[in-house]
C-alpha cells in the first residue's frame, strides 16, 4: 500500500472519526495529523478526515466497552496534548487497547502505552499549573474573565472545575494560544472557538483588589532572598504575564487609600 497520512479538524471527536477511518478502509496510516501541521512525506498520499459526531460516539462506546472508562480519558487527554504526533500516537494507542481490553496498561512500558500516558503526563501537569496560575478579573457586567496561554489544550480539563467551584458567578476562560473560550453562565459551561476576544474594561472594584494584593505580595517579599533564577524553574515565564502580584501597580492605584 502507498503511505498515507490523515488530516483532522485538532479535536477528539475529529480524531476519533480518525481512528473509524482507518479500521473501516483497512489502513494503516503512517501519519494522522491535525491540520494545519501536516507536512507530508515524499510520495505520501494525504487524506482528509471530516469529523462525523456519531462514527467517534461509535469509538468511544467501543474503546469503553473494551477496555474501560480509563482508557478513553487516556485518548481524551492525548487528542490535548502539545506534541505534534498526538494523533498518530492516539491511533496506536487504541489498536493496542483494543487488541488488550483490560489489561492494556499493565504493559506500561510498550510504545503504544508509553507514549500515550507520557503525553497524559504533560497535560495533567500543564493543567495542574493553570490550576494555579489563573488570574480573574471582574469586567464591566459582572463577569470574570482570565486570560491563559498553555501549551496543551486545557481548558477542557479546566472547566469543570472552576465551575464547580464558582458555580454563582458566570465567568469565562479565554486560550490565547488555541483560541477557545471556555464560557460559564451559571448554569453550564460550554466551549467556543473564536479568533478574538474583546473583554470589558475590568471594575473599579477589581482594580482596587489588584491594587491590595500587589500592595500584600510586596509587603511579604525579602528582597535579601531574591532568586529570579530559581522562580523561572519553577514558574516558568509565559506565565508572568497574567499574574497580578508581578505587574507594575496600575496608575493612581499604587497605594490603598490613594
Amino acid at each position: 500500500m502507498e503511505p498515507i497520512a490523515y488530516v483532522y479538524d485538532d479535536t477528539l471527536e475529529g480524531l476519533l472519526t480518525a481512528i473509524f477511518t482507518a479500521y473501516a478502509r483497512h489502513e494503516d496510516p503512517e501519519d494522522v495529523v491535525p491540520a494545519g501541521l501536516i507536512q507530508p512525506r515524499l510520495g505520501q498520499e494525504v487524506v482528509s478526515v471530516e469529523t462525523d459526531f456519531e462514527l467517534a460516539e461509535r469509538v468511544r462506546a467501543g474503546l469503553v466497552k473494551t477496555c474501560g472508562k480509563h482508557a478513553f480519558e487516556v485518548l481524551k487527554r492525548v487528542s490535548l496534548a502539545a506534541d505534534g504526533r498526538r494523533g498518530s500516537i492516539g491511533l496506536a494507542f487504541v489498536r493496542y487497547a483494543m487488541n488488550h481490553g483490560r489489561q492494556t496498561f499493565s504493559n506500561s512500558m510498550h510504545p503504544a502505552v508509553f507514549d500515550a500516558e507520557r503525553l497524559v503526563k504533560s497535560v495533567e501537569e500543564e493543567r495542574e499549573k493553570w490550576k494555579q496560575f489563573l488570574r480573574f478579573s471582574e469586567v464591566d457586567g459582572g463577569v470574570y474573565v482570565a486570560r491563559c496561554n498553555p501549551c496543551a489544550n486545557v481548558v477542557p480539563l479546566l472547566m469543570p472545575g472552576f465551575a464547580a467551584r464558582f458555580n454563582v458567578q458566570p465567568f469565562m476562560i479565554y486560550d490565547e494560544v488555541h483560541n477557545l473560550a471556555g464560557v460559564y453562565d451559571m448554569r453550564r459551561w460550554v466551549l467556543v472557538t473564536t479568533d478574538a476576544v474583546h473583554v470589558p474594561d475590568p471594575t473599579l472594584k477589581d482594580n482596587l483588589m489588584r491594587a491590595a494584593w500587589k500592595t500584600f505580595y510586596d509587603a511579604l517579599s525579602v528582597e535579601d532572598r531574591y532568586n529570579p533564577e530559581l522562580r523561572r524553574q519553577l514558574m516558568p515565564k509565559r506565565y508572568w504575564k497574567y499574574l497580578v502580584e508581578l505587574k507594575p501597580n496600575q496608575a493612581g492605584l499604587s497605594t490603598l487609600g490613594d
